[in-house]
């Protein structure tokens, strides 16, 4: 990495990090970029106008039942991408635009962020988890003022939550670590999901892989969880001698 995918820097090519003695990876997901591609409400059709809505890929609107027809949850997805692409375009030309202007960022909204099916429909990937989100009630969420990705600047959009050019991504990074890789998933997690745990273990071969039954996201009325966690993390450093 020679930049930031706006072109700031660091050039990490010319830097002398010191080497990282291992990485624990507790209830993480793929990407944030990974998450909101999930999460995203695909039924927006105006950024500008949080109201704006096509009912046909509103998750939550009334009379929608679950199990949702698969066919529908695909077209779902896709509108997804084509939204985050949306935003994706559109952050790339006000960087330009701003840019001839001598404004090097700028703040924005990203409206409508929780409405991922699987926090609604337990049938698609079953885990331990309860249905809706770490936010509590994912309609409610939605339209919420402070869920992931709500508030972004030009520039971080394209570091953080872009599915095009964020280099956040741990399925393309963590096949090129080489310190001890320990990945940490929880059962009943309702952010990063089961199969983000193993999505993350297939993406490190050799990493220890821990899975903790039945804990959420933040091991919220589980007080027990946190030593548990702790064990498991004492134990994996001593293997690797860095206790």
């Amino acid at each position: 990495m020679t930049c930031t995918p706006a072109g700031d820097p660091p050039d990490f090519t010319r830097t002398r990090l010191p080497k990282a003695d291992a990485i624990l990876l507790i209830a993480s997901s793929k990407s944030r970029s990974h998450i909101l591609q999930s999460w995203i409400d695909p039924s927006l059709t105006d950024e500008r106008d949080p109201d704006s809505c096509d009912p046909y890929f509103d998750l939550y609107a009334p009379g929608r039942k679950v199990p949702y027809d698969r066919g529908w949850i695909e077209e779902y997805r896709a509108a997804q991408m084509r939204r985050m692409l949306r935003i994706d375009n559109w952050v790339v030309s006000e960087l330009e635009r701003l840019g001839k202007q001598g404004i090097r960022d700028r703040a924005f909204v990203v409206h409508r962020t929780v409405a991922d099916p699987r926090l609604v429909d337990m049938t698609l990937e079953p885990s331990e988890r309860e249905p809706g989100s770490i936010y509590g009630d994912p309609r409610i969420a939605n339209q919420a003022t402070g869920p992931m990705g709500r508030y972004s600047a030009l520039r971080s959009w394209l570091s953080v939550w872009s599915p095009v050019h964020s280099n956040g991504d741990a399925l393309k990074n963590l096949p090129h670590v080489r310190s001890p890789v320990a990945i940490m998933s929880l059962t009943a997690d309702q952010g990063s999901l089961v199969t983000d745990g193993w999505a993350l273990r297939d993406a490190a071969p050799g990493c220890t892989f821990i899975e903790l039954k039945g804990y959420n996201h933040y091991f919220l009325n589980q007080p027990d969880a946190p030593d548990v966690a702790i064990a498991h993390i004492k134990g994996w450093m001593r293997e690797q001698e860095l206790a």
